[in-house]
């Protein structure tokens, strides 16, 4: 009797997408001086002391940087540069909450806080931790910030920063425990995926108005957009995850635990689940309501552009820049042989 099928299948939950014939924002577009971009940002990375120049080299290898040049492709190059900061700075703080335990972590993520919050002033916390890399990081990124950007997207970019670090000090403290159902992950992961941040670098030219944030129509947008991105990282990521025996914490697994199935059947369920929120952000930004306020009107459609271009520009990645470089295994029916733990 012929053995069952061992390929798994991604459903293409991208299938609501507008066609390309709709241009920008809908098609990715990969920053025009992406790579002077990504040599720049691996030099500022590689100058700091204490750097752990492996990770650098891991980061490189995988081409995150593209990730950068791809979802803030259409801003200025000083705009998109500074993104590609943000993001080896993300991975710096990822490698530590990894690793160490909660009370490290805590103190790290509360000195890079005041950092981030009051850059260029004496930091409170022990020595060894306001000379770690990561605090250094985020002084720095903060004052580059505040240069280009409007002090309403920096206030935006640090209150959301702060959200995720206080997110990953929780995690650190269930590491290596089940999440015992999707709604308890999806709590969780809101934070931790660090999409926020993200966003408000899109809004870096933008006065917000007050209230603005609080807009039903803007938390909508952010919202769809954080979770889109949570499954998607979830869908592509599960393998590699598997492989390692770290994927207790990925949304497919936590799927199956809680329903009692098969990596298929989450995979399917999880596609469909994005498809419809997928719809539903398409919908949203092809409707967009006219607002009274001017300028709120316009940076609600910044907003839109960079939400859009976020989604996209990680789907790209995730489908092409990584396949290009041998790191994606999906064939043209979007299907893969999973890795062997």
């Amino acid at each position: 009797m012929p053995s069952a099928d061992p390929r798994i299948k991604i459903p293409d939950f991208m299938s609501p997408w507008p066609s390309k014939q709709h241009g920008w924002p809908w098609e990715a577009r990969m920053h025009i001086d992406s790579q002077s971009i990504i040599a720049e940002s691996e030099q500022w990375v590689r100058a700091y002391e204490g750097v752990d120049g492996t990770l650098v080299d891991k980061i490189m290898k995988g081409r995150f940087p593209e990730i950068a040049c791809l979802a803030w492709g259409h801003q200025t190059r000083e705009q998109c540069l500074l993104a590609a900061l943000v993001m080896f700075h993300f991975w710096v703080v990822e490698e530590v909450t990894d690793h160490e335990d909660e009370a490290s972590v805590r103190e790290k993520a509360d000195a890079m806080t005041q950092a981030l919050q009051h850059p260029g002033s004496s930091l409170t916390a022990p020595l060894p931790v306001t000379e770690w890399v990561g605090v250094r990081m985020a002084a720095d990124i903060t004052t580059k910030y505040k240069a280009i950007g409007t002090y309403e997207s920096w206030k935006f970019y640090v209150d959301t920063f702060v959200d995720y670090l206080d997110a990953v000090v929780g995690e650190v403290a269930v590491r290596n425990k089940p999440i015992s159902s999707r709604a308890d992950y999806l709590r969780l992961r809101v934070n931790t995926i660090g999409i926020l941040p993200g966003i408000a670098l899109a809004l870096i030219d933008c006065d917000l108005q007050p209230g603005f944030l609080e807009l039903n129509v803007v938390k909508s947008l952010m919202s769809l957009t954080v979770l889109i991105m949570i499954h998607q990282n979830d869908l592509y990521s599960f393998d590699k995850e598997q492989a390692q025996g770290d994927d207790s914490h990925n949304g497919v697994r936590v799927l199956m635990e809680e329903r009692k199935i098969g990596v298929q059947e989450a995979m399917d369920y999880l596609g469909g689940e994005t498809t419809d929120l997928m719809r539903e952000f398409v919908y949203l930004c092809e409707n967009l309501p006219t607002l009274k306020d001017e300028r709120n009107n316009q940076h609600l459609r910044v907003l839109r552009d960079g939400c859009i271009s976020w989604i996209i520009g990680i789907e790209v990645w995730y489908t092409q820049v990584t396949m290009r470089y041998g790191m994606q295994r999906l064939d043209k029916d979007r299907t893969y042989i999973p890795t062997k733990i």
